[in-house]
């Protein structure tokens, strides 16, 4: 960045910034299913998730390990862990329906 180089999206995929590489051609394909892979995950799983995220980037590592912590007490009192747990025991994807 202060360089004012640039990276290729393939550097950029090895050192960890991006996680896929698709043609131009594929991109809307390749979102769709990601957007469809993110609809069958728990909503609030998702948003404890981004929460910790965006926490620990103003937080010292000690803060953000008590609030994971506290936020994977809170997530374990919901319907969607139980479900969760339920359709890993019983080798199904789980139903997060009641949302």
């Amino acid at each position: 960045m202060m360089t004012g180089g640039t990276i290729s999206a393939a550097e950029m995929k090895e050192a960890g910034l991006v996680t896929q590489l698709v043609a131009p051609e594929d991109l809307i394909a390749a979102a769709q299913a990601l957007v469809e892979s993110l609809a069958e995950k728990s909503r609030p799983g998702l948003a404890y998730m981004k929460q910790l995220v965006r926490a620990a980037q103003d937080s010292s590592l000690e803060v953000g390990l008590r609030q994971e912590l506290e936020t994977m007490a809170a997530y374990a009192l919901s319907n969607d862990i139980v479900e969760g747990l339920a359709a890993f025991r019983e080798k199904r994807k789980p139903d997060f329906s009641d949302r």
